[in-house]
């Protein structure tokens, strides 16, 4: 029976999605500080936050959301990947024939694999991004790391890749990758297109209709999708600050971007994570709500700015050095 191990490591990132591909990026010798892939894949703008005004209650903990990936293909490019991404509803469709030959392949040949589901799951209430690093035919599994993987294990069954065989729901999302040539002056074009494309705004005044409302907040999920949305904007603020350097013309976004930053870090006291912080009392909820229509304003008038400039699709932006040490993401 055949095996196969790569010395390969997850980097933790409150996205799995971008811890995945940072650790990818590592392992190939490429540039991979949070805000720049966190900028160029999209997710220092999207709020990932699960939330609902309808739902009781708000904010479960339902680990990376599915989202449609048809646009990690380019992003993974200006990184220096060369990828393919699979993604396929498992509730509706059988895995593809080739998938588990082709991740042999890649596996074989020293390349790990990013994949939903690596990341582990406890239950069926979290699930995640993570690197398939390895196989072993005598365990039927696949060796993982991921945000996850010291409390619940390295192994990951083959017939459990894209969810249980009898969970409700299973999603399929795998990205093979070899080292490419990064394409950093398209960085910021790219970047832009994710900003402006996010609608963060919308997602914001949900989330603060939430917070005004009587739903139920569970604290501790509540507080993970803060520091989650609060670390993701500051890789926008430090991504478009090192942008800035070299393009003049985007100081002003840099400026609103690190303001945002700021003001969010008020959001984050008032809700740390794993205590969660008061979302019970009207008194904690509604000054919360107070910090959160600050931080919408602020994003509001920096997404207006950047929207209304006029760029070339490329501007010569150097990528930061691959050994490199600013991470900007956040830490449990």
């Amino acid at each position: 029976m055949a095996r196969q191990f790569i010395d390969a490591r997850y980097e933790w990132n409150w996205s799995s999605l971008v811890g995945s591909a940072q650790g990818l990026l590592r392992h190939h010798g490429l540039p991979a500080q949070a805000d720049w892939v966190s900028a160029v894949i999209g997710d220092a703008f999207r709020v990932n936050a699960a939330s609902a005004i309808d739902a009781e209650p708000a904010f479960q903990r339902s680990g990376y959301p599915r989202r449609s990936l048809s646009d990690l293909r380019e992003s993974l490019a200006v990184l220096g990947l060369s990828a393919r991404v699979h993604t396929r509803d498992l509730t509706r469709q059988r895995p593809p024939w080739f998938l588990q030959r082709r991740l042999r392949i890649s596996l074989n040949a020293g390349r790990p694999v990013v994949a939903f589901g690596a990341g582990v799951a406890l239950g069926e209430e979290r699930r995640e991004f993570g690197l398939i690093v390895g196989y072993d035919d005598d365990r039927a599994a696949y060796r993982i790391d991921g945000p996850l993987t010291r409390e619940v294990g390295p192994w990951l069954p083959y017939d459990e890749l894209g969810g249980a065989p009898n969970a409700t729901e299973r999603w399929l999302a795998v990205i093979t990758a070899s080292a490419a040539i990064p394409k950093p002056e398209r960085a910021t074009a790219l970047a832009r297109s994710a900003a402006l494309a996010a609608k963060g705004s919308r997602a914001l005044a949900r989330w603060l209709a939430v917070l005004e409302g009587e739903a139920e907040i569970d604290a501790q999920r509540h507080a993970f999708w803060v520091q989650a949305f609060v670390a993701a904007r500051g890789e926008a603020a430090h991504f478009w600050r090192r942008v800035a350097e070299t393009e003049p013309a985007l100081r002003p976004v840099a400026d609103g971007f690190g303001e945002l930053a700021v003001s969010l870090s008020r959001f984050a006291t008032l809700y740390p994570y794993p205590a969660g912080g008061d979302v019970v009392s009207p008194a904690g909820r509604s000054v919360g709500a107070l910090a959160l229509d600050r931080a919408i304003t602020i994003e509001e008038a920096a997404l207006a700015t950047l929207g209304a400039l006029s760029l070339p699709s490329r501007l010569p932006l150097p990528p930061p050095d691959a050994a490199g040490s600013g991470d900007s993401s956040g830490s449990r």
